[in-house]
């Protein structure tokens, strides 16, 4: 019985043993506390401009010699849209159309406009120009088409989110009638807000 009792007890002091080993390494393993002091950094991806973006309004103000001749706001509905899909490879493509309901399935296409764009910092500029609600158009005298000379030309982003943006656009230019002579100088302001299609 005595060798019962001895054997017992080594066996039992060889379990002890090797559970303080496994508990000694389990404890090495642990990360240390300076190690979780460290902050986890999660890396949003960009904001992108790529995709299609819906008008949803626009305001336009015009300009005659620095006095306010016109200012409307539109908001998009279901007969009235407007979207541009800026591409990867710095290609877009605008278009406005008029849907009208009694018609089914047919719309009318006010404006469709392609081109290429650049985005540097909050500077957005195009190689033409973003199709709105509404198709602009010169709107001053004389009847006849009147020369226009560019004089500036900026175009700006205001808000740029995942699901939002609002472009801003000024243009100022000279108008010149080929009978009559100067008309005016005339300053277009243009905001396009846009909700990213999907969201």
């Amino acid at each position: 019985m005595r060798r019962l009792l001895l054997l017992f007890f080594a066996l039992f002091a060889i379990i002890c043993a090797a559970s303080c080993r496994k508990s000694d390494n389990a404890t090495l393993s642990k990360p240390s506390p300076d190690s979780l002091k460290k902050p986890v950094v999660i890396t949003r991806p960009p904001v992108t401009l790529v995709g299609r973006w819906d008008v949803s309004a626009e305001k336009f103000v015009k300009y005659r010699d620095g006095a306010e001749i016109s200012n409307t706001t539109s908001a998009a509905a279901p007969y009235n849209l407007a979207y541009v899909i800026f591409n990867n490879d710095s290609t877009y493509t605008c278009l406005a159309m008029d849907w009208y309901p009694a018609l089914s399935t047919y719309g009318v296409v006010k404006d469709e406009v392609a081109g290429t764009y650049r985005l540097a910092d909050s500077s957005l500029s195009v190689s033409s120009y973003l199709a709105g609600l509404n198709t602009i158009y010169y709107g001053g005298p004389p009847n006849s088409p009147p020369t226009l000379t560019p004089v500036s030309d900026k175009m700006v982003l205001r808000q740029f989110t995942d699901s939002t943006l609002t472009v801003h656009h000024e243009y100022v230019f000279n108008a010149t009638d080929p009978s009559a002579g100067p008309v005016g100088n005339y300053k277009y302001i243009w905001d396009l807000y846009y909700r990213k299609h999907g969201y």
